[in-house]
């Protein structure tokens, strides 16, 4: 793979974790339905961030979410593909890293993560929002995170920091991570907007 295409696909995959899947960008599309009120204000709260997590659940019961439910679980096979890859550069590189990222404040699951981890059955992790922003995060441990990389938030497996980033693209199968990264990345977003499809007015 030539220096160039190695650069276009750092800045895609900075692009991708980066901009496409921040919360804020999906906000002003569904904060005018009647369910959701003001809650999406600010998911670091206790409050909003519980009455989210409520009227998403209410919306999966109300309607029949099986094409969500079926692009979730292709999200969650091609998550479970490529983590070993990742896992074998976070033990090589963030075990060793004096400027830790994994910090209280991007501990937290966003509405996107609510639809994915709903629409699969599976209840998200407990979340203790008396954590200053700066404190580890506390699914953070010894061996690092503590939650199997199909249900973290999205906000972490969506970060690679540019040391980690350099390391990944020079191994042989980047290609293959590539590939299934952007895919994901894809099925994401098909996820979220098939979602949005029931939370009209």
């Amino acid at each position: 793979m030539s220096k160039n295409n190695k650069s276009e696909i750092s800045i895609k995959l900075k692009g991708i974790s980066q901009e496409h899947y921040r919360f804020e960008d999906i906000t002003s599309k569904i904060e005018h339905h009647k369910l959701f009120g003001n809650s999406l204000n600010d998911m670091r709260e206790k409050s909003s961030y519980e009455d989210t997590l409520s009227h998403i659940k209410d919306i999966f019961i109300k309607y029949n979410t099986i094409k969500v439910t079926n692009i979730s679980l292709l999200i969650n096979n091609n998550i479970k593909k490529i983590s070993p890859f990742i896992q074998s550069f976070n033990d090589n590189i963030c075990s060793s890293c004096n400027d830790i990222c994994c910090k209280a404040e991007h501990g937290y699951y966003n509405f996107e993560d609510f639809i994915y981890l709903t629409s699969l059955n599976i209840t998200p992790q407990e979340i203790n929002f008396n954590l200053n922003k700066d404190d580890p995060c506390q699914f953070l441990g010894k061996k690092g995170c503590s939650l199997p990389r199909e249900i973290r938030p999205s906000g972490c497996n969506w970060y690679f920091c540019e040391k980690l980033l350099l390391q990944m693209e020079s191994h042989p199968e980047y290609t293959y991570f590539y590939e299934i990264f952007t895919e994901t990345a894809d099925l994401w977003l098909l996820m979220v907007k098939e979602f949005l499809s029931y939370c009209e007015p």
